[in-house]
């Protein structure tokens, strides 16, 4: 292990696998994170989250990012609302221009602020300048999100990839949004 580096194994179909900051607790959180794959997705692919505010194990708002097999990149707001099925904050995004090739860096910037009414935006870009624009931009209502919470990633191989993979993470920070 690399010191700042985090490698999330994913050694069988169905694996999940995180880490949460559990002692952040703030309602605006600006995370920042770089990381890659190293190796292709095979089935039903590979996704990473980047949680924003984790209430509770099964209360969070998340960036997912979700990577094919044919290269895709989707990126989606999820959110959990007390269980383990997620539901999607509008819909998902194919991310314009990216097919992902595995060892490749993708940033991901996402910021999650403000209560009643929670605004999320999610910037994703390869190489070293990121977009003015952020990739989608959504806001939710859910009663129990607002208030605050933690800061993560999780990491999920498909059930039906036939592929071990691995994402290393070599850059997570967090912010407090001014």
């Amino acid at each position: 292990m690399t010191p700042g580096v985090a490698d999330l194994r994913l050694d069988a179909a169905g694996n999940q696998t995180g880490s949460f900051l559990a002692d952040v607790a703030q309602t605006d959180a600006d995370v920042r994170t770089t990381f890659s794959l190293t190796a292709a997705p095979t089935g039903g692919g590979t996704s990473v989250y980047v949680t924003g505010r984790r209430v509770d194990t099964w209360l969070q708002y998340r960036a997912r990012l979700r990577f094919l097999a044919n290269g895709t990149v989707g990126v989606a707001i999820t959110k959990l609302t007390g269980g383990t099925t997620e539901q999607l904050v509008g819909a998902e995004v194919i991310v314009p221009g990216m097919t992902y090739t595995p060892g490749t860096p993708i940033s991901l910037h996402l910021v999650v602020s403000g209560t009643g009414t929670t605004q999320l935006a999610a910037t994703v870009w390869t190489g070293a300048t990121e977009p003015a624009t952020p990739t989608l931009t959504r806001t939710d209502t859910e009663a129990a999100l607002q208030a605050p919470g933690g800061v993560g990633l999780v990491t999920y191989l498909s059930g039906s990839a036939t592929s071990p993979l691995a994402v290393r993470f070599t850059d997570f920070s967090l912010t407090v949004p001014r």
